[in-house]
């Protein structure tokens, strides 16, 4: 069963993303040299989508499960397990049950406090948030008017025949410029893309000319602006993440060298060269907020010289792992987390004829209502597990349990965590402790008539402690819930 949720908090999408973030730039420092260049703006892509859209998938292969432990619901389970502890005796269940009040009166006046103050914080972050939105945006867009009041003046190039060639060579739309006041070519626009060209170029060049048009056709053909744009949507939106803002610096250099690959394809090796040597001719130092556009860069130009100068062709093989590199990356981007769900999902079971109590959470979401009847529907499966198996131990049951309520909730065993506990009364319990020398009498326990200062049986969920005592006790059981070893440790 696989369920989408577009319900992600934004916190959660800026924790995924700057994980996969994280994962993306190791991937490039250290595999950078041996993998293909047009791999890394394809998982920028996965990392954006991450960013920009809330969804929430659940599935079987969900690598993390949020579920909700709200303030409320853990200090409730909290005082229940206390309830539990050591009830042995009249004035045992006495303590116990001050000590229950007292920390329910402490949990209530914790929440009261608690739910008072959440509200404004939540209210004073996201209001931070949409502030800084607003300003990074406001400012991005006032740099990108302020960039395109340059390409007003900017002279078309009509009917030149190798500028129109390149073009249809490309199976590319799109009009040239002439520009005096930029430093080097670069495309502009998302849905009408234009490419300029300053009016320094020597048009004597044909080979520059075409080197150049080449890798601006390139990014047209990729929609590498289109890239950047989504690159700063997220930027505006998880702008208190510094590794986005290093996201969009690597996404930036990405580009132009899955670019410089693309046009390499279609060179032979005197071409690649007289590409590199366009390369370095037509550099220029990086414009400050110069994300908006696709250009030729000094940014890192000897690296990318290095690239072309050693570019090999992609064999098959590299091709099949980079296609497996490029899926589980995507895995990753749609099932590493989901938003936070409720896990409760039964009640406490027990049966006369076992000797444990079940009780089932969720580890998934799987979209079930909060509803009575879920609830009855998945006691019901499990009471049902407890009669019909009454000699089973503790693995067993848990096995069975899992298998019965995936087959009534339709999903798979591992969405269902099941809890199992000892199913005994206090005179039995009391009596197994005796059999094995272990006596509770005048409000502790004694071992061998040695005074107990811890005692702890997980599996019966008892517990006790006391400030004295010459020896600590822990019970083991084994699956059907026998005690198999008493082990005692002195206190020095």
């Amino acid at each position: 069963m696989w369920i989408i949720k577009m319900n992600m908090p934004l916190m959660l999408m800026s924790l995924v993303g700057g994980g996969m973030i994280v994962i993306v730039v190791l991937l490039k420092k250290i595999f950078g040299r041996f993998l293909p260049k047009r791999l890394f703006p394809l998982l920028w892509i996965c990392v954006l989508i991450r960013l920009l859209l809330p969804f929430s998938l659940s599935t079987p292969f969900n690598l993390t499960s949020l579920p909700d432990w709200k303030l409320p619901v853990f200090f409730e389970r909290f005082a229940e397990s206390t309830e539990v502890i050591v009830q042995a005796g009249t004035a045992g269940q006495t303590a116990e049950t001050n000590v229950t009040e007292d920390r329910q009166i402490a949990y209530t006046t914790t929440n009261e406090v608690t739910q008072s103050a959440l509200p404004a914080l939540q209210w004073n972050w996201a209001t931070i948030r949409m502030v800084g939105t607003l300003l990074l945006g406001g400012f991005l867009f006032w740099r990108y008017t302020q960039t395109r009041r340059k390409f007003d003046d900017s002279i078309l190039i009509e009917d030149d025949e190798r500028v129109c060639s390149i073009l249809e060579e490309r199976n590319v739309r799109a009009e040239v410029y002439l520009n005096d006041q930029i430093q080097g070519p670069l495309v502009s626009g998302v849905l009408r893309p234009l490419i300029f060209l300053p009016a320094s170029l020597d048009f004597r060049d044909p080979e520059l000319l075409r080197n150049i048009l080449l890798h601006e056709c390139a990014h047209i053909r990729r929609r590498d602006n289109l890239m950047k744009l989504a690159a700063l949507l997220a930027l505006c939106i998880h702008w208190f993440n510094p590794l986005v803002w290093l996201m969009v610096n690597w996404i930036s250099r990405d580009l132009e060298e899955a670019c410089d690959e693309t046009v390499l394809t279609i060179l032979d090796v005197q071409q690649r060269q007289s590409y590199a040597r366009a390369l370095i001719q037509m550099s220029r130092k990086r414009l400050k907020f110069a994300w908006n556009y696709c250009a030729f860069s000094r940014n890192e130009v000897e690296r990318r010289v290095r690239s072309i100068t050693t570019y090999q062709p992609l064999k098959k093989i590299m091709m099949a792992g980079c296609l497996g590199l490029l899926v589980c990356f995507t895995m990753i981007t749609v099932a590493a987390a989901q938003t936070p769900f409720s896990s409760e999902l039964s009640s406490m079971c027990s049966s006369a004829d076992s000797r444990f109590m079940l009780e089932a959470e969720l580890t998934r979401d799987l979209n079930l209502p909060s509803t009575q009847e879920i609830r009855s529907r998945a006691d019901q499966a499990l009471i049902q597990v407890l009669r019909e198996n009454p000699q089973d131990g503790l693995n067993a049951l848990r096995e069975k349990a899992a298998t019965a309520l995936a087959a009534e909730f339709h999903a798979e065993p591992r969405a269902f965590h099941i809890d199992a506990y000892l199913n005994l009364s206090e005179e039995k319990l009391d009596q197994e402790y005796r059999e094995h020398e272990l006596i509770y009498d005048h409000e502790r326990y004694t071992y061998q008539e040695k005074k107990v200062r811890v005692m702890e049986d997980k599996m019966a969920g008892r517990y006790s402690t006391q400030s004295d005592g010459q020896i600590d006790v822990y019970i083991h059981r084994d699956d059907r819930g026998e005690i198999v070893e008493v082990k005692t440790y002195i206190v020095k």
